[in-house]
């Protein structure tokens, strides 16, 4: 369970089928601040963050995560 401060909110930017599960890009505020490998909180869930630019970034997401979230 997260129990960490809500430093701010994103929204689906968009959603992509890929062979490993689906890939999530997120746009949020913080975005050009994160690092590849960084861990967010999304929703409760951490994601390590594969891919960012100035107003988004991505995550892929596994088929367990999938299942169990």
């Amino acid at each position: 369970m997260f129990t960490g401060l809500i430093e701010a909110t994103g929204t689906v930017d968009a959603l992509a089928e890929t062979p490993a599960g689906r890939r999530l890009r997120i746009r949020a505020p913080f975005a050009a601040e994160l690092s590849l490998g960084e861990s967010v909180s999304v929703s409760g869930v951490c994601l390590t963050v594969v891919a960012h630019d100035h107003a988004t970034f991505d995550a892929d997401v596994s088929p367990e995560t999938l299942r169990v979230t």
